[in-house]
């Protein structure tokens, strides 16, 4: 194993239950409604597509940006101050950094977010590689993606191992050659049999450090 690729939200950080505060506070201030529509937007579409979403099916007197810049502004302080690690992340990032493994984040999250996390908890200088899908292309965590990643590691897929908490993301960094682990969250614990089916069985971080230490990965 010469590389390693992160996801940042229920994968690193244990932070998928601050987007219902933030939809919620949203929604609230400016006197909508949530339905099943808006929360298949916000959870399944890359950042600046659900805020386009969302300002069509509102008809809201906003554009993307501002919605984006009000969703940031909503959960800024929240991963600046208050978000945990997931315990056992910050141990597995440690060790690979000291076995000199390059590290990449690959996250849905906008820079301003995921910077202030990460530097919080120590940890943000161990990536060589950080990028913000939406910016980086247009598809979302496909293959294509996870492939370009990899080139910019100068490091070949099937010699790359990735980290995610979400079904799509894992099956894509499997169909570019990647080794995938699939991580716990509360977001998905009630798919394990799901996850398990498609070949990917979830794992703690504690247990993600033990496959490392016991010379399963390098």
């Amino acid at each position: 194993m010469q590389g390693a690729i992160f996801d940042l939200d229920g994968t690193l950080l244990d932070s998928n239950g601050v987007w219902k505060q933030v939809d919620d506070v949203f929604l609230a201030r400016h006197h909508l409604t949530k339905d099943a529509e808006y929360t298949r937007a916000v959870t399944q579409m890359e950042y600046s597509a659900s805020a386009a979403f969302v300002a069509e099916k509102y008809r809201l007197d906003m554009s993307p940006q501002e919605i984006m810049a009000e969703w940031e502004a909503l959960s800024l302080e929240a991963y600046a101050q208050q978000i945990p690690m997931k315990e056992g992340a910050r141990e597995v990032l440690t060790a690979l950094a000291e076995a000199q493994v390059p590290l990449a984040l690959v996250t849905l999250s906008p820079a301003v977010l995921y910077e202030a996390a990460l530097k919080r908890h120590g940890v943000l200088d161990l990536f060589q590689l950080k990028m913000t899908v939406p910016k980086a292309h247009e598809q979302g965590k496909d293959r294509f993606l996870y492939d370009a990643v990899c080139r910019e590691l100068a490091i070949p897929a099937d010699a790359c191992i990735g980290f995610d908490d979400d079904l799509s993301a894992l099956k894509a960094m499997r169909a570019s050659g990647m080794t995938a682990y699939a991580l716990q969250d509360m977001r998905n614990d009630d798919m394990k049999n799901l996850y398990s089916a498609a070949g990917f069985p979830q794992y703690s971080w504690a247990e993600i450090q033990g496959i490392i230490l016991s010379d399963k990965i390098y």
